[in-house]
């Protein structure tokens, strides 16, 4: 778990680039009673035809029940090479992980890198 505090490491007024690396689909939960505005940016490489990647951006409350922030419970499908960017704005969860699940020869084939920026209220 990546936990940000106020006096750490990732505190201050500009937005703040943390990777969350993925592991089995889940992304390391990153622990933030603070954070105001969460910006997750995913870049793809290697995307075959007919491949996609599915992103949503989960919150929870005490680390064990997770839900999508996402207003109607959509995912993110990306099926296209570069970076995408999915903004959550005002009060978050205080835990954050991202689910990313693949179609076709997504797992031999495409990279993938997840970081968070995090604004956090000081």
């Amino acid at each position: 778990m990546i936990t940000l505090r106020t006096g750490g490491t990732y505190v201050g007024p500009d937005y703040n680039y943390i990777p969350l690396p993925i592991t089995n689909g889940l992304s390391e939960v990153l622990f933030c009673p603070w954070s105001r505005d969460l910006f997750i940016q995913a870049a793809l490489t290697g995307l075959g035809s007919g491949d996609s990647v599915d992103i949503s951006v989960e919150g929870s409350l005490d680390n064990a029940g997770w839900d999508n922030l996402n207003a109607n419970d959509a995912v993110t499908t990306i099926d296209t090479d570069g970076t995408t960017l999915l903004l959550f704005d005002g009060a978050l969860p205080p835990y954050i992980r991202v689910r990313v699940a693949g179609t076709g020869a997504v797992a031999g084939s495409t990279t993938i890198s997840i970081v968070g920026y995090v604004q956090i209220i000081s």
